[in-house]
């Protein structure tokens, strides 16, 4: 009976429906869960009852709630006018970003090497660093274009000039996120086609429009929605710009902040949110069927085993060079600014005055502490449930075929941080006034804390996920084979496998936090924060002393992201325990190999 078993064909493995099942923990999974409900859900619910108010009063929520505020809002000329300028500004913001994304992008997925370092650490720093000094940046140069081409050419305009910062401006934030996503795109090429191409005598721009090319889209499809989101609700940018004309952003700031007319700016928001999740639910069709294409399924490894050369005579190398300028100016400019009040202040005053200066300062000192305090709280929050939603689109993306409903779950768990912060910091301060009637008025380190937590939770949740993906699939085969019991291989292997993904998901959380200028401004109350006070000293009152302090805040952003893309680019170790059985230190990546 035994031998007959054994002449039977062996049956090949099925593909795994599922991720496996010792690394699938449903209890992080509700932890995640319920951090995004609590933080993000209930303030949006709460958002939308506000909206429902028939008159602005001193007092939010204290009603009459109904619908007529609703049908005399959606069917307003200027608010139709007002939605399809910012919803065309916003498209075009999407398709600049996502073809000046295409050259950087092919240089951190198929040329590697050092151009990695080079192309995601202004990638980083754009992306987690300080807000305000880059909008600052582009205010500046905007300044300088000013006197030279106003003077030059009397008829352009002003308010053109400055729409056509506030599109650089917010091309320049969208950049980064659009490189990210067609650069894990482009990772599912096949190398043995670049080496094939290259050999052949095609150059790497034909590679990129005939090889990489159709592996694109669910790529751009992200690309464009992140920034089209980003974009739809900026504030901060055509704020300091001075752009002549009003954006869904602008007016959801100016009900706040001059109209105080809370309900009209919770049905600005509501009715964003609604069309930024329409439009995320219309994308995942889209990345449901080109996400399941056939695509290589070599394993790939952090660092390539050699780099492919760029010549300079490369059509892409002149995108690449191009996109890079675009991405780095005003950081660059900010940092030479810097350096140059720095020198001033060093040549008349020294170090000593610099400093008193500092100590001086009514808000700069105390709005130091109170932001780490908040970043620290934001950071642990959101390392604590990204965990858990990792685990969610650990096991959604190990499916096969991915339907667009795990997309649609995805990209909806992701709105916090996808989302433009103005939407975000507009719920939670709601939030904040219906809880003061329970409350202490005024929550402040906590309600910013609460606020960049779940900003920041997707985003600590895809460090996992980038992580958790580089673990063998069959460990927890392997576990069994060795009977090693599975609690203790959690705790014992995949725990202390994943330690550096804690510690990114801490400082990206972290640096997150201390950029963001619109949650802290909006829910700190009268107590000082670092962006709102950075802001305050630069942008109204040109203080030396912030200009000065921008350039060392800026290399230490850049040291904290090259130590983030160091730890990014490291293998996982998996150890094996002490006095395991049947001799389990063997390597487990070298085993699936």
């Amino acid at each position: 009976m035994d031998r007959a078993r054994l002449r039977q064909p062996a049956t090949p493995p099925q593909p795994s429906s599922a991720a496996p099942v010792i690394l699938w923990q449903p209890r992080l999974a509700v932890l995640g869960i319920a951090v995004l409900t609590l933080l993000f859900v209930l303030p949006l619910l709460l958002t939308l009852l506000l909206s429902s108010q028939d008159t602005a009063g001193t007092d939010p929520f204290a009603g009459p709630f109904g619908l007529a505020s609703w049908r005399d809002f959606v069917t307003d000329p200027d608010i139709h006018l007002l939605l399809l300028r910012s919803l065309g500004l916003a498209a075009l913001v999407g398709v600049v970003a996502n073809l000046l994304a295409l050259g950087p992008a092919y240089l951190v997925a198929v040329i590697g090497g050092g151009w990695r370092q080079v192309v995601l650490l202004p990638c980083l720093l754009v992306l987690l660093g300080d807000q305000v000094t880059i909008a600052m940046g582009w205010s500046e140069i905007g300044r300088q274009l000013a006197r030279a081409l106003l003077d030059a050419t009397p008829g352009l305009g002003r308010d053109l000039l400055a729409d056509l910062m506030t599109l650089c401006a917010e091309t320049h934030r969208a950049l980064p996120i659009a490189i990210l996503c067609q650069s894990w795109a482009m990772r599912r090429h096949d190398p043995a086609l670049i080496e094939a191409g290259l050999e052949c005598g095609a150059d790497h721009f034909r590679l990129l429009r005939w090889v990489i090319g159709p592996l694109l889209g669910p790529g751009l499809v992200l690309g464009f929605c992140c920034a089209f989101a980003l974009s739809f609700g900026a504030a901060l940018e055509p704020a300091l710009l001075n752009t002549g004309a009003l954006s869904w952003g602008e007016s959801l700031r100016q009900a706040i902040d001059i109209d105080d007319n809370w309900p009209a700016a919770a049905r600005f928001t509501v009715l964003g949110c609604l069309l930024l999740a329409l439009m995320l639910g219309a994308a995942t069709a889209f990345l449901a069927r080109l996400s399941n294409r056939p695509r290589s399924r070599r394993p790939r490894q952090p660092h390539p085993p050699h780099a492919y050369h760029l010549g300079p005579q490369d059509p892409l190398a002149i995108l690449s060079i191009l996109a890079f300028a675009f991405l780095a100016l005003p950081l660059v400019w900010m940092l030479l600014l810097s350096a140059r009040y720095l020198y001033i202040i060093a040549v008349t005053a020294g170090p000593h005055l610099f400093l008193e200066a500092i100590g001086d300062d009514p808000r700069l000192l105390p709005s130091v502490i109170p932001s780490l305090v908040s970043a620290l709280i934001a950071a642990l929050l959101a390392s604590s449930g990204g965990v858990g939603l990792a685990a969610l689109w650990r096991r959604w993306l190990k499916r096969e075929p991915i339907t667009w409903r795990h997309w649609l779950l995805m990209l909806l768990s992701a709105m916090p941080f996808i989302l433009p912060s103005l939407f975000l910091s507009t719920t939670h301060l709601t939030a904040q006034l219906f809880l003061a009637t329970y409350l202490p008025n005024g929550l402040g380190i906590l309600a910013v804390a609460l606020g960049d937590a779940v900003r920041a939770l997707p985003l600590a949740a895809l460090v996992m996920l980038v992580f958790w993906q580089r673990l063998p699939d069959d460990l927890d085969e392997t576990a069994a084979e060795f009977l090693l019991p599975a609690e203790r291989l959690r705790r014992q292997i995949i725990g202390p496998s994943l330690r550096s993904a804690w510690a990114i998901a801490l400082a990206v959380s972290a640096l997150l936090s201390l950029s963001d200028f619109q949650l802290a401004n909006a829910l700190s109350g009268d107590r000082p924060m670092l962006a709102p006070t950075l802001l305050a000293g630069i942008a109204t009152q040109r203080s030396p002393i912030y200009l000065a302090l921008i350039g060392p805040l800026l290399v230490l952003t850049g040291w904290v992201c090259h130590l983030i893309l160091g730890r990014l680019d490291r293998r996982i170790p998996i150890r094996a325990p002490q006095g395991s059985a049947g001799g389990f230190s063997m390597n487990i990546s070298a085993r699936k190999t």
